[in-house]
């Protein structure tokens, strides 16, 4: 499955990813997914953004099977890629 075919739900922060993002990314999940029942969406993957994650939190995430991506600012330009 591909970010192309799926309802992206995401969760930006603008510092570090802690454990408060475990919670609010499941419950983003949890209610699109809902809405899968009732045919608005074919599919949802969470991503979240950050601009890096502790270590418990990106093993969680990745478990949740979230798509993690870290940004970095360079020359004013701003960077993601997968962590």
């Amino acid at each position: 499955l591909s970010l192309h075919d799926a309802l992206p739900i995401s969760e930006i922060k603008p510092a570090e990813g802690r454990h408060d993002m475990l919670g609010q990314i499941a419950k983003y999940t949890l209610y699109f997914r809902m809405l899968l029942h009732i045919k608005h969406f074919k599919s949802v993957q969470p991503v979240t953004i950050c601009n890096s994650y502790d270590k418990h939190t990106l093993t969680e995430l990745k478990r949740m099977s979230v798509v993690t991506l870290k940004y970095s600012v360079n020359r004013g330009r701003i960077m993601v890629g997968a962590v």
